[in-house]
């Protein structure tokens, strides 16, 4: 297995996203609401740091991946979409 593979396979066993964190006392909560699930039942604090690449690589799995098999194929057009992929949420 890949290391594409198996970023694709534990991004599918993960709980959809996009995750959010949400602020408490001195750490956060990495939360899923998509999940349909209340925060206490979807959560893990963290602290602020660790939460938001948490969060972040979640939300990017997919384009990470992507990007991991663009490098390995050497395709530069898809290397570009896998990039402007992860910047897309950037504002």
């Amino acid at each position: 297995m890949t290391a594409a593979e198996d970023l694709r396979a534990l991004s599918a066993a993960a709980t959809e996203g996009p995750w959010e964190t949400v602020m408490v006392s001195a750490g956060r909560i990495v939360d899923a609401p998509e999940a349909g699930v209340a925060v206490a039942g979807c959560s893990v604090v963290l602290w602020r740091e660790n939460a938001e690449l948490v969060v972040w690589c979640r939300n990017h799995a997919d384009a990470l991946a992507d990007l991991i098999d663009a490098a390995h194929n050497m395709d530069p057009l898809a290397m570009l979409d896998a990039v402007a992929a992860l910047e897309a949420d950037r504002g």
